[in-house]
């Protein structure tokens, strides 16, 4: 008899947690698992991964929730869990996380609850953390993204470690390859011209643009007259702030904004260096990216970074926030072509090796698998 599991996320909207639940939906093993992927919210399916989704339309559900105290989305989530019987409901994000939590109640404890952590404990806003404490005793069992992630929700949640399975992300080899020029020709990058890549959401401070701007302004204040560039590729509320700062030092034309984009591809292969920013992170999923279309990477050590990068050999890690240490790891990248293409090379086998989807998917069917045994 197969496995029944039900995914369950906020919404599909494009982003990496979602892009990641979504590769497992669609990899999972159908003759073991009998797989619904539901959503909380109700997003624009033309603006989301919905279209990608490999399920037939009766399997694929949206509670719509309004907010968590909407008492008919809740009449329907209950009945929907009582109805369908799942062994295992898998989710991920804090609203779809507290749902799969509660339902569990509904369900007399015999479904079981895993729920994915994608971000370090520290990071939580208070309530969300609390909650998160509160309610472990109804978790079957917790996937974390990193073993900084694991280690974090030990520490301040003071969930047992035992609780706890480490399952990185996981990324497949691009199905091809995009010709260079495509983009660069579209954004006026030029042929021959050096490109730095970036690519996150504006939405918070977390993917530390602004500070990626900082860093690449004093670049060409030392290399002055060289064609190098750096693309941006995201939106959010934040896009204007960042764009009249651009303005404010006069890189409009050295720093340009590609907005959302739903092919990454052609810009991994059309950029020079990818270079990762953030403040905070789980297991990203664009590093990984950026590895697997062996571009060589910049990356900031946090979360589960360092677990991914090693330091000169895979790629070039600084600290958080360090404006010179970015600065000069970018100059490294720009002067030192033989390690650069070293970086290209040893990233891409540590992402294939140790980060494919083949490996994560095996993984998550052997937890869901002791789930339903136990």
């Amino acid at each position: 008899m197969k496995i029944k599991v039900l995914f369950l996320i906020n919404n599909l909207n494009r982003g990496g947690a979602e892009r990641n639940f979504l590769n497992q939906a669609n990899n999972l093993d159908r003759e073991k698992f009998d797989l619904c992927f539901a959503t909380v919210i109700k997003e624009k399916k033309e603006d989301s991964f919905w279209p990608e989704l490999k399920l037939e339309p009766e399997k694929k559900i949206c509670f719509d929730f309004k907010n968590l105290s909407d008492w008919a989305a809740w009449f329907r989530f209950i009945r929907f869990l009582s109805k369908e019987k799942f062994d295992v409901v898998y989710s991920t994000l804090f609203f779809a996380n507290f749902l799969n939590r509660i339902g569990r109640i509904f369900t007399f404890l015999k479904t079981k609850s895993v729920i994915r952590e994608a971000n370090i404990a520290e990071v939580k806003p208070k309530k969300e953390m609390l909650a998160d404490k509160i309610l472990s005793f109804l978790t079957y069992k917790i996937i974390a993204v990193s073993e900084m992630v694991a280690q974090s929700i030990v520490k301040l949640e003071k969930i047992p470690a035992s609780k706890i399975s480490v399952i990185y992300n996981g990324i497949a080899l691009p199905e091809k390859i995009t010709e260079r020029n495509a983009v660069r020709r579209k954004f006026n990058l030029g042929a021959s011209g050096f490109v730095f890549l970036n690519v996150g959401m504006f939405k918070t401070e977390q993917k530390g643009q602004k500070y990626l701007i900082e860093a690449f302004d004093k670049l060409l204040g030392e290399r002055p007259g060289e064609n190098i560039k750096l693309l941006l590729v995201g939106e959010g509320s934040l896009k204007s702030e960042l764009e009249t700062a651009v303005k404010s030092k006069g890189l409009s034309d050295k720093i340009i904004f590609a907005g959302l984009q739903t092919e990454l591809r052609g810009f991994y292969q059309a950029s020079d260096v990818f270079v990762l920013s953030s403040l905070w992170e789980g297991c990203p999923n664009v590093l990984l990216e950026a590895m697997i279309n062996k571009l060589p990477v910049v990356a900031a050590k946090v979360g589960g970074v360092g677990e991914m990068v090693e330091h000169l050999k895979t790629g070039y890690l600084v600290s958080a926030k360090d404006v010179p240490a970015l600065k000069q790891a970018m100059a490294f990248m720009l002067a030192e072509n033989e390690r650069r293409q070293n970086f290209k090379e040893q990233g891409f086998r540590r992402a294939l090796n140790d980060f494919s989807l083949g490996k994560n998917i095996k993984k998550l069917e052997i937890l869901f698998e002791k789930c339903a045994e136990s």
